[in-house]
């Protein structure tokens, strides 16, 4: 995880860098612990909305894989569940559930503490609106919506420790800025601008892309659950959300485009899926209706950030993940959960050093052989 230099009993004022996924959760930790936290983020919902209205009209320019197809791990669970439950509440009455793949590996069911290995399945607009609406009763966080980070700016008197970042709304002191951006992150550019030491980042291209269709049970439709199915072209997944809500996705290699024009095609995808037998049975038009265009998700790709935690004395960390393995999530919220300790009451205050965890390193250098 890196070595991380804490202090206790310290106010942290902390600058974070988007609202998704991981800079809410990061940000609803450290305001718990007793810091002040203020988010930047460019793509705000629309006022007065629910998880349906997020869903359909939420445009979050930043987050090109918003409304695809996502699994959160049972780490990601276990953190919602021991450090913050009432989120975890708020995501059960949104329509989000629990469920566990772990029967699938025989005799797994059976070794100590694999009950405690279970998901929560929803789609990604459900969470973040859950998590931003926690966000956003937190005495401590200020949530400033339509304003983007531009760069960063160093303390006075100082060549190496940052002391805030400059917005479109003017510039936010901070005692440490995480940037949580994700996918389309400015930080390396932002630290070189500051004479700040830059990570080294490495990329390995899958060499796939996926489409995704979503569908949403009527009312006599049954539970549908996580089925995974190898094809010889390609792999075929239905992954559960909430509210009745569930993706079917295509997993297929990068130069097939012979297989690319007929599964962005919204009805020869549904007749694809529908022709692979235990997807069939889910997809019954009496049961299931689909519901918009055939999404696309390309250059795909595992990414390795070497040299960020900290980036010297900068003040500044990045939470990272892993896509292709769907580590991405829950690699984020263990890294931010162990940054903050136990009670909560000490935090990462920019001074990071140590090496990246290795399982990580080789997991996300893996290649994938196509198909």
């Amino acid at each position: 995880m890196g070595r991380l230099q804490l202090r206790q009993e310290l106010t942290v004022r902390t600058a974070v860098v988007g609202g998704g996924i991981s800079g809410l959760t990061f940000s609803l930790l450290a305001a718990r612990g007793g810091h002040e936290v203020v988010i930047v983020d460019r793509d705000p919902p629309r006022e007065g909305g629910d998880v349906e209205s997020a869903w359909q009209w939420w445009d979050r320019r930043s987050v090109p894989q918003f409304r695809q197809i996502h699994g959160f791990q049972a780490v990601a669970n276990a953190v919602l569940r021991e450090r913050m439950p009432d989120v975890l509440g708020l995501l059960h009455r949104a329509g989000a559930h629990e469920a566990s793949r772990i029967a699938a590996v025989l005799g797994a069911d059976t070794l100590p503490g694999s009950e405690a290995l279970g998901q929560f399945q929803c789609r990604r607009s459900t969470l973040e609106w859950v998590l931003r609406a926690a966000a956003v009763g937190e005495e401590r966080i200020d949530l400033r919506e339509g304003t983007e980070a531009k760069a960063l700016f160093m303390s006075a008197g100082s060549t190496s420790r940052v002391g805030g970042m400059r917005t479109t709304a003017g510039d936010i002191a901070a005692d440490l800025v995480v940037d949580a951006a994700g996918r389309r992150s400015q930080s390396a550019a932002w630290c070189a601008e500051a004479g700040l030491p830059t990570p080294e980042d490495v990329s390995v291209d899958t060499r796939q892309v996926y489409f995704t269709r979503w569908f949403r049970g009527r009312d006599s439709a049954p539970v549908v659950r996580y089925t995974r199915v190898e094809l010889s072209f390609a792999t075929l997944m239905i992954y559960p959300g909430d509210a009745g809500w569930f993706s079917v996705t295509f997993f297929a290699p990068v130069g097939d485009a012979g297989l690319r024009s007929m599964l962005l095609d919204p009805d020869r995808f549904v007749t694809a899926a529908r022709a692979v037998p235990p997807i069939a049975d889910f997809l019954d038009p009496d049961l299931v209706e689909p519901h918009g265009e055939v999404l696309f998700m390309g250059r795909l790709s595992n990414d390795l950030r070497r040299g960020s935690l900290g980036h010297g004395r900068s003040g500044h960390f990045e939470p990272t993940g892993h896509r292709r393995l769907d580590r991405g999530c829950g690699c984020r919220w263990l890294w931010i959960a162990c940054s903050h300790l136990s009670g909560g009451e000490q935090v990462l205050t920019g001074s990071c050093t140590g090496g990246d965890s290795p399982w990580l390193a080789r997991s996300a250098l893996m290649e994938f052989p196509s198909r």
